[in-house]
């Protein structure tokens, strides 16, 4: 058939009808491939031999056994409508099939970023010191290569995330840190070069090619964080608001170990105004306190420099989900306790706060009560008008529980209110007025109360 489309009366075709049609042609060869492998490589090797082809229409099977290899591995999506797939390859017998072709027929590097995506493909599958040899071999021909160009003064370019997976260096950048991640994960040593290469490319000129490296750091930082932290320290020089996005999820999962140097980049990014994923921060931090890794203290911290309301309310929200169980209780509490107000007060961080008290109960009342020592004093008032209904009625419900605790609490709050005008915002001068009477029973408190009332009238 492919012969029919490039020939005529034993001639090649050329400038014919007939012709328009092999794009569309070499694509159903390409999925076909992609699909049944096997099949196809022993038809990649016919054309080659017809005489009656040129060679470079057996590239699509080339390009199809790659596909199929990155789907395998979790790389790519299913090629075609559908992966249904025969008999399973061997996914190692197709990496070196790909090796043994680009090392046999030459006009497969005609097309580098072909080259690129076949090898992403391999450093999955590596097997062998002669494939991981074959491999950086053709990596390091291919780290010079123009694709892409530099970006003009000014001019912010393509996505980097895009400019990565259709760019020859950023491929091949890819596919270093693939092969890298390969080798760690079965305890081989890197080729001594590798680490280099790695480099190379994460002081790349053009962003594109850096953030192929900076997606695989999370996980290359499980097997080699020394070298995981020399790609992003080479990579962040300077922290490129374009390439945060890239680089961020690194820095969460690393927060909890290397404080320090973590803290550093979030102040970067707060005083560039980079965007904050915010639920990602907050779960990744509350999980990491609960886990033991990170200390209230480091959480409170960092919550404080992300300055984002979406990472308080989330790791809020985690800790609170945890407080029932009796193994996190404790942990809980004092990471709850040391995150009220470094974020500041909003309308929704109030409400998650006061969700305690309205939730309180038997089980919980010390909970209650250390998170009222906490708010007593954190709580300076909001420009919008709020509500603490739920607090003074938790507190009257706890006050049936333990009266002495909750006295201790009121004390807190009229002390105070003495020092601290601020501080005399959590009354609610007049609102509330018979609900604190009654949590007020101490004739001391009260006529000191009343004082502070007619203060502020």
């Amino acid at each position: 058939m492919l012969a029919h489309y490039l020939r005529t009366g034993g001639e090649p075709f050329q400038d014919r009808t007939l012709s328009r049609e092999m794009p569309r042609q070499a694509e159903i060869l390409r999925q076909a491939s992609a699909l049944a492998p096997d099949h196809f490589i022993p038809f990649f090797e016919k054309i080659l031999s017809s005489g009656q082809i040129t060679d470079e229409r057996a590239a699509p099977v080339f390009e199809g056994v790659t596909d199929h290899l990155l789907f395998r591995s979790g790389d790519a999506p299913p090629p075609g409508n559908g992966f249904t797939g025969v008999t399973p390859s061997d996914t190692v017998f197709l990496g070196n099939w790909l090796l043994h072709a680009l090392r046999c027929h030459d006009f497969l590097w005609d097309d580098a970023l072909r080259i690129a995506g076949a090898l992403r493909a391999c450093g999955h599958v590596a097997d062998t010191p002669a494939a991981v040899s074959e491999i950086l071999s053709c990596q390091l021909r291919l780290a010079g290569h123009r694709d892409p160009e530099p970006e003009k003064n000014g001019e912010k370019g393509n996505d980097p995330a895009c400019v990565s997976r259709n760019s020859v260096r950023g491929q091949t950048a890819e596919s270093a840190a693939i092969l890298t991640l390969t080798l760690l994960k079965k305890q081989r040593p890197l080729p001594d070069l590798m680490p280099s290469l790695l480099l190379r490319f994460a002081t790349d000129i053009h962003p594109g090619v850096r953030v192929g490296l900076l997606r695989h750091l999370t996980r290359l930082a499980r097997y080699d964080a020394r070298l995981a932290w020399q790609i992003h320290h080479a990579a962040s020089r300077p922290l490129l608001p374009r390439l945060w996005p890239s680089a961020e999820p690194f820095l969460q999962h690393q927060y909890p170990r290397h404080f320090t140097r973590v803290k550093g980049y979030l102040v970067q990014a707060r005083q560039k105004g980079l965007g904050i994923s915010g639920t990602s921060w907050g779960k990744s931090l509350a999980t990491a306190c609960l886990s033991g890794t990170l200390s209230a203290r480091h959480l409170a911290e960092g919550l404080g420099l992300l300055a984002s309301e979406t990472a308080w309310l989330t790791a809020f929200d985690v800790l609170k989900q945890h407080l029932a169980d009796p193994v996190y209780r404790a942990a809980c509490t004092a990471a709850m306790e040391n995150i009220i107000g470094v974020s500041g007060w909003t309308p929704d961080i109030l409400d998650a706060v006061l969700s305690v008290f309205e939730d309180s109960d038997t089980d919980s009342v010390d909970i209650a009560l250390q998170i009222a020592y906490k708010f007593t004093s954190a709580f300076n008032g909001l420009p919008v008008e709020y509500d603490l209904s739920d607090f003074y009625y938790g507190l009257l419900r706890l006050s049936a529980l333990a009266p002495i605790a909750v006295r201790q609490v009121c004390e807190a709050i009229i002390s105070g209110a003495e020092e601290s005008p601020v501080q005399r915002r959590i009354w609610q001068t007049g609102r509330h007025s018979e609900l604190i009477r009654v949590l007020l029973q101490d004739t001391d408190l009260l006529s000191r109360y009343i004082r502070i009332q007619s203060q502020g009238e």
